[in-house]
């Protein structure tokens, strides 16, 4: 199974939603919506998992050594890309299973892009070579 997982930033999280399931959302922030731009992608590979479920025991008890966030919790979202007993879609890991929704990926930051993602920190490393 081919997976993206997603968490949400606690910097750009001004409502304060992490850990927070789909029900509780309305109260902090107005509504449902999945707001893309608060989430990090985390981790991105192929895992011997046969539905959602075995992701979440998967990345709770034996994660994988290259997965850089904490382990699988309320809010986070996983894209199954191409899954084996799973339909390819967006979900969220809410307080009981999980749920289908709508997540926009190219809103979403990735931390361990290439430079020409982060021209910020391509910038910072050009300017700190001429330090001395």
């Amino acid at each position: 199974m081919d997976i993206k997982i997603y968490q949400i930033n606690r910097t750009r999280d001004v409502d304060r939603i992490k850990f927070l399931g789909m029900d509780s959302l309305p109260a902090f922030q107005g509504n449902r919506d999945i707001n893309s731009r608060i989430y990090d992608m985390v981790y991105q590979g192929s895992v011997e998992a046969g539905d959602l479920e075995n992701v979440y025991r998967m990345f709770n008890k034996d994660r994988p050594q290259d997965f850089k966030g904490h382990s699988l919790s309320v809010s986070d979202v996983v894209e199954v890309v191409d899954g084996q007993g799973e339909v390819p879609g967006f979900y969220f890991c809410d307080c009981i299973g999980f749920r289908r929704v709508e997540f926009h990926p190219e809103l979403a930051s990735n931390p361990g892009a290439p430079e020409r993602c982060r021209p910020w920190a391509a910038w910072l490393e050009r300017r700190m070579r001429h330090v001395v």
